[in-house]
């Protein structure tokens, strides 16, 4: 069993080089309130309910500011997207209807990285 240590992101079938360890995702599977009901006789049920507003997948990678990385983001920031994390080993999550949700901050220079935020559809 190998650690994913170095996934390809791409964007719309196009590969991004992103900062090493900089990429993450979630499921969208959303959260479980779970209680507990009174079942009679001093008996309790577990009642789970699902926040289907927390259904979506969040993703995250960094990219370096570059003025190809820049003219891209400015491009992602207008619409929908396809967001593809993947590795060699066959490993593979799509995230579909992605959506840039932050307006990163660029920051220029040599040490610096810019952080995109994604939000779509849960994870295949």
């Amino acid at each position: 069993m190998a650690i994913i240590g170095s996934p390809t992101v791409l964007v719309d079938n196009e590969t991004i080089g992103i900062v090493p360890n900089s990429a993450s995702f979630t499921l969208g599977k959303g959260t479980k309130n779970v209680r507990v009901a009174s079942a009679g006789g001093g008996a309790t049920e577990i009642v789970v309910t699902e926040n289907a507003e927390e259904k979506k997948s969040k993703g995250k990678f960094s990219v370096y500011p570059t003025k190809e990385n820049i003219d891209k983001i400015v491009s992602w920031s207008k619409d929908k997207h396809v967001v593809q994390i993947i590795d060699n080993d066959g490993f593979q999550k799509t995230m579909q209807d992605a959506v840039l949700v932050t307006d990163p901050e660029i920051a220029l220079g040599a040490d610096t990285v810019i952080e995109l935020e994604w939000e779509g559809k849960p994870v295949i």
